[in-house]
């Protein structure tokens, strides 16, 4: 997200601090890379066509806190089994700090409208959360983590409460698009793999169309099997993982195979109705047909932009 960092390196420029965002392919290749601060939000199956298991996989993210030291802090989701799995790998000298919405003690723990922190002092903060944006409580889970990080960077209680209000998200994250005859139409094409797409469910309440597919990552999804049958009402699937897709979930409601893009959203439409949610939430990689996941989004956003009320139902 944003400029790469080799940028930073190569044009010597100063900064107070750079906000790094790493993949587990990155951390593959590091030998001396040393966050001050690193913050693992949560341990999912995803790539498993390129790890051997998920076990692998964990060991690979783990990597962002091996050359921590004293004065470092290392930032989790204290209720991550898999994190819990791997946390001997943070090196002793490390600050450790959690967080979690479930409920459960932690440094930094949501209770909607408040974010509690304990504060670098010892001293207990609080933040409110009613201005918050962004839909889900996996985002409020990332707001804890990224008010964590922010403490231990030096930022201050009123410039984090700052953000927090101001902030609006970012494209294809759960973004609403627009509501057509009462139809609401979002844009998850950030959700890459089934975790990510389980996430987008829990956050609403409404009936669901959900458009899904694309490449398939591996490990398939029938661990989405349960959440598609409580708040799906159609299944629309497109791409090269549509088949598998279709195996996994479509005993569970109605589905249908899509042509392209534009062929789902339109499928989606006709069988929604007044209060229900279209959602692009594809659980799978771009690159059967789109160079991103943003082109796919903004595809997505296109196909909407085309609907006409009442006319396409």
């Amino acid at each position: 997200i944003g400029a790469p960092l080799i940028g930073l390196a190569h044009d010597g420029d100063r900064v107070d601090a750079a906000v790094v965002e790493l993949s587990s392919f990155q951390l593959d290749t590091i030998r001396t890379f040393r966050p001050h601060v690193a913050a693992l939000l949560n341990i999912t199956p995803d790539h498993l066509d390129r790890y051997d298991d998920m076990e692998a996989y964990a060991r690979s993210k783990a990597r962002i806190f091996e050359n921590q030291r004293t004065g470092d802090t290392a930032i989790f989701n204290g209720a991550d089994s898999r994190i819990g799995s791997i946390t001997d790998r943070i090196p002793a000298g490390a600050t450790r700090r959690t967080f979690r919405s479930d409920g459960g003690a932690a440094d930094a723990v949501t209770h909607y409208p408040r974010l509690a922190i304990q504060g670098t002092d010892g001293d207990e903060l609080s933040f409110d959360l009613s201005g918050v944006k962004l839909a889900g409580r996996h985002n409020l889970e990332n707001l804890a983590a990224a008010a964590l990080a922010a403490l231990h960077a030096g930022a201050t209680p009123s410039g984090i409460q700052a953000a927090i209000d101001g902030f609006r998200g970012l494209g294809h994250r759960l973004t609403h698009v627009a509501e057509i005859d009462g139809v609401r139409f979002y844009d998850d094409s950030k959700a890459t793999n089934v975790d990510a797409a389980a996430r987008a469910l829990e956050s609403f309440d409404s009936p669901i169309l959900l458009i899904m597919g694309g490449r398939t990552k591996g490990g398939g999804f029938k661990s989405l099997a349960d959440a598609v049958g409580k708040r799906v009402k159609g299944l629309f699937l497109m791409g090269e993982a549509a088949g598998m897709l279709k195996a996994d979930l479509g005993d569970r409601v109605p589905t249908r195979t899509a042509a392209d893009m534009d062929d789902a959203v339109r499928a989606a439409f006709k069988a929604a109705g007044p209060g229900d949610v279209v959602l692009l939430s594809p659980a799978c990689a771009s690159f059967d047909r789109y160079d991103s996941y943003a082109q796919r989004g903004e595809d997505f956003c296109r196909c909407v932009s085309e609907l006409k009320p009442s006319g396409d139902r």
